[in-house]
């Protein structure tokens, strides 16, 4: 189980210091809030790529708008000049 580059090993050692550090209740309570931040990021993060992805024109799109162009620019002669 790969998570943020940690490995299960490594979970149960955290897990295991933070009980013996904190105790079981707190121990508890801040596990839950850990897995509440990590799905409340987690859910942030895939709302943030959804919402890119529908945003963004697709790579065909561009292709498309960039073919227009070169029409639009042969129909009213305007010439591609790089030195502008």
């Amino acid at each position: 189980m790969e998570m943020l580059n940690v490995g299960g090993l490594e979970l149960i050692f955290v897990a295991a210091f933070a009980f013996i550090i904190f105790g079981p209740a707190r121990t508890i309570e801040f596990m839950g809030q850990i897995g509440s931040l990590l799905g409340s990021i987690k859910r942030n993060y895939n709302l943030l790529i959804r919402e890119l992805n529908t945003t963004m024109p697709a790579e065909d799109t561009l292709e498309n708008i960039a073919e227009q162009l070169k029409d639009t620019k042969k129909d009213l002669n305007i010439e591609d000049n790089p030195d502008d």
